[in-house]
């Protein structure tokens, strides 16, 4: 069945499906090679439990974008985000969300608040993290995305002791032309002035940074002069006019272009390599070391070009406004939960709470300037119908306030217009039996049937009043009227329209909860009914899972 009749001349055809409930599963387990071919009843429980709880960040987290780091109630569509391959840990790229969340939340959410991690999600929320609870597995750490609230071995995964990550999984480094331009490009962030013209200059006593640009110099074919009072300068055909353009900002700050952490890893291992033999300096006894910068747009954009390239750092600011950055060599797995100190508690909040939906299931995000990778939204949204439906404007009217409105924004609507389509004007005019009464209770739309004699009356006035418009209407057609005038003739909210709607399966279950309500019109219950038949046939048990839980 696509297809089912609705009112007198209305109809909403399933005209296109995006997956099964095997989608669902294999959604879940993404980050696992195993997947679901046959639907068992193994799959029907994780389906279950997959519809009882949300996926999401609380309002003052961050999500890593292709501008940066973005807090969540300032994403909208045309961000696009960073997504990272669950299996192998590495950055895919940066991709627009298949679909955004925001809805208001009262309950307990999970936080985890320790030196390296910052991270207060939804009970429901999936982690990414390798569950440590054996000598084994601590030796051999194995990532995976797992829901918060999955019970294994007697407890919840969020209370179990883990590892996750701060920064993708980095390759290793071609040291070619790209390379050391980007170490230049770094050691003149830390260390450089630009000059308009053919010159960089650089003010320096430091024999290690001497020798170092001349290195930089050399791999460049660029001309390096030693000037007096410790000035040194680099030439080349427009090199001051170009850093100027790259490197500052409108208020002649430091910068460095967005451009650049799409890059990839060669190109950052440069960029840390420079920034490092400027102005970085070593901790004692460690493989860490600190940069420190007045500018709080450098700071941020140094760490998240960092931790899309397996860097980690800590980001703290003192007492004089310093930004104190601090590379870890050796945290960028943390522990959790193995001492009293670095355990995960449940607390009370009521906010807002964010999240996205990306291919991967794995996105890179922030909390008090502590980065972790974490997952993305629920895996009931890689699934997706398109609905066409025929509907009096006032049903469609009410469905896109429902879709402009809804927490679930990945809904596509395409309408048809009279002002470029003239096809044969339908509308929808009750039978006597179906004009209903003022409500007692505004709330709830209409009341009891009227007596049926009065409904007679009123559809015929109505018919009449149709019948009156479309004349005018086509008049004013033949008069050589503009569509979009004529159709102003047209009685609108009993006017049958064509629109596409294409939603997720959260979605569409979410519509059919709202709208087959007591409260709801009764037209549009009739619509929400024809929705909840088709989509059964394709997703039996994602749909009654998630009608259950009230999703």
């Amino acid at each position: 069945m696509t297809k089912i009749n609705v009112l007198n001349r209305g109809y909403i055809r399933l005209r296109d499906v995006m997956g099964d409930d095997r989608t669902i599963a294999n959604a879940a387990r993404v980050s696992f090679d195993r997947r679901t071919e046959e639907l068992d009843e193994r799959d029907e429980r994780l389906i279950a439990f997959l519809a009882q709880e949300g996926h999401c960040y609380d309002e003052n987290t961050e999500v890593l974008t292709s501008e940066g780091f973005v807090r969540w109630e300032e994403v909208d569509k045309s961000h696009k985000l960073a997504v990272v391959e669950p299996r192998s840990g590495k950055l895919k790229g940066f991709e627009k969300p298949i679909e955004l969340i925001k809805k208001k939340y009262i309950g307990e959410m999970i936080t985890f608040k320790t030196h390296s991690v910052d991270l207060k999600v939804t009970p429901g929320h999936t982690l990414y993290c390798s569950i440590t609870d054996t000598e084994h597995k601590r030796s051999n750490p194995i990532y995976g995305l797992f829901d918060a609230d999955m019970v294994l071995s007697g407890r919840e995964v969020w209370q179990k002791p883990m590892r996750m990550r701060t920064s993708t999984i980095y390759g290793e480094s071609v040291k070619d032309k790209e390379y050391w331009k980007a170490a230049l490009y770094g050691f003149f962030i830390g260390d450089g002035h630009a000059r308009r013209g053919n010159r960089l200059q650089f003010h320096m006593k430091k024999e290690r940074k001497i020798k170092f640009l001349k290195k930089i110099s050399s791999k460049l074919g660029l001309e390096y002069e030693e000037m007096k009072s410790n000035n040194h300068i680099i030439r080349g055909k427009d090199i001051g006019t170009k850093f100027r353009k790259l490197f500052y900002d409108k208020h002649k700050r430091k910068t460095f272009p967005d451009s650049f952490y799409r890059r990839g890893d060669s190109f950052w291992q440069g960029f840390e390599l420079g920034l490092f033999n400027s102005d970085g300096s070593k901790r004692r006894g460690t493989a860490d070391w600190i940069y420190s910068t007045m500018s709080d747009v450098l700071a941020d954009k140094i760490q998240a070009f960092g931790s899309l390239y397996g860097a980690t750092f800590s980001l703290k600011k003192n007492s004089k406004g310093l930004n104190i950055l601090q590379r870890f060599s050796r945290r960028s797995e943390p522990r959790l939960n193995d001492t009293t100190s670095n355990r995960g508690e449940k607390v009370p909040y009521d906010g807002y709470i964010y999240c996205a939906t990306v291919s991967t299931g794995l996105l890179i995000v922030r909390r008090n300037n502590k980065v972790v990778l974490s997952g993305n939204s629920s895996p009931f949204r890689h699934a997706s119908l398109q609905f066409e439906v025929y509907a009096p404007l006032m049903i469609a009217r009410q469905w896109w306030k429902y879709a402009i409105g809804s927490d679930h924004v990945m809904d596509a609507w395409n309408e048809s217009s009279r002002r470029y389509i003239t096809e044969n004007e339908e509308f929808y005019i009750p039978s006597a039996d179906e004009w209903r009464s003022y409500p007692d209770d505004v709330k709830q739309g209409s009341g009891e049937p009227i007596e049926e004699y009065k409904g007679d009356s009123y559809s015929r006035a109505l018919e009449l009043q149709v019948k009156r418009g479309e004349r005018l209407y086509n008049e004013a057609m033949a008069d050589g009227i503009a569509p979009e005038q004529a159709r102003l003739f047209l009685p609108a909210y009993g006017m049958y329209v064509r629109w596409y709607w294409t939603a997720s399966l959260q979605s569409v279950a979410h519509l059919i909860k709202q709208r087959t309500a007591d409260d709801a019109q009764y037209e549009f219950r009739l619509y929400a009914e024809a929705v909840r038949e088709l989509a059964k046939e394709r997703f039996p048990v994602s749909l009654e899972a998630l009608l259950k839980e009230g999703k």
